[in-house]
């Protein structure tokens, strides 16, 4: 049995928990709205695009085993709940399926999953957990066009955490390219630029908005996850706390108790 002095030194540190998770609870909160309003501004943007561009298409169950490249959004930071074994998950199932794919991987706890992709593997991008910019996705655009280029990558997929909503996130695996472009043709366009011009015009521009879109959503969703978490955390530490609490007042109780006895008894001998 725990003496009082243990006790109280649980219910310090359970308090001290309690005080942390609220602390990182309203801090993911601060930040949920910020990313919040820069994924929703640049959604329109990109759906905008999507829209001219005529590109659909999400990837099919059986992703193409032969040249792919696969991006990979991961958390910065822990304290996320299952959100990184979901994305784990994921991508575990993507290199069972595709034993030759290339992957880069954006958020520092990617680095947890290379050991799985060993020499598969472009690159790692972290980028600590500031806010996102647009200007720090453009080395990852950047290593996925020079990838197209050199015909290593016919098809590229994105696996990231989609946000829906604070309580849910969905991690989910998209196809990004080859890109169809529907919405353009010679009879829809007047322009003096050849077509296959404008083509690649479109994708950069394209592969630059969704990497950046992405990263967002990954960072929105990150601390969407961590909110939560806390949120729990929290909870349960209070939860915790009252019990412990409960205990130490039925030890000094029964201590009292003693304490009363033995002087009776004391007395009753005299």
């Amino acid at each position: 049995m725990a003496t009082q002095r243990e006790i109280k030194k649980r219910i310090k540190a359970s308090k001290g928990i309690a005080s942390v998770a609220r602390a990182l609870q309203l801090i993911s909160a601060n930040k949920i709205r910020r990313a919040q309003r820069l994924h929703e501004s640049n959604l329109i943007y990109l759906d905008s695009l999507m829209e001219f561009t005529g590109r659909v298409e999400k990837a099919e169950t059986k992703v193409p085993s032969s040249l792919s490249l696969f991006l990979i959004f991961t958390p910065e930071r822990g304290l996320c709940g299952s959100l990184l074994n979901q994305i784990t998950a994921g991508f575990l199932g993507i290199t069972k399926i595709n034993p030759g794919a290339l992957y880069i991987f954006v958020g520092k706890k990617g680095r947890g999953l290379t050991k799985y992709s060993a020499e598969k593997t472009l690159a790692i991008f972290d980028f600590g957990s500031g806010y996102p910019t647009f200007t720090k996705t453009l080395p990852i655009s950047k290593l996925v066009m020079e990838e197209i280029k050199k015909n290593r990558a016919l098809n590229i997929y994105c696996l990231y955490p989609k946000f829906v909503n604070i309580q849910k996130i969905d991690v989910t695996l998209e196809s990004v390219y080859p890109m169809r472009f529907g919405g353009i043709g010679q009879d829809r366009l007047v322009t003096d630029l050849p077509r296959e011009e404008i083509m690649t015009s479109l994708e950069l521009t394209f592969v630059k908005n969704y990497v950046y879109q992405k990263y967002v959503e990954s960072f929105l969703s990150e601390n969407a996850a961590r909110m939560v978490a806390m949120t729990q955390a929290s909870r349960n530490a209070v939860e915790l706390g009252g019990e412990l609490t409960h205990v130490l007042n039925q030890e000094r109780q029964k201590s009292i108790t003693t304490e009363i006895l033995e002087l009776k008894g004391g007395i009753n001998n005299e």
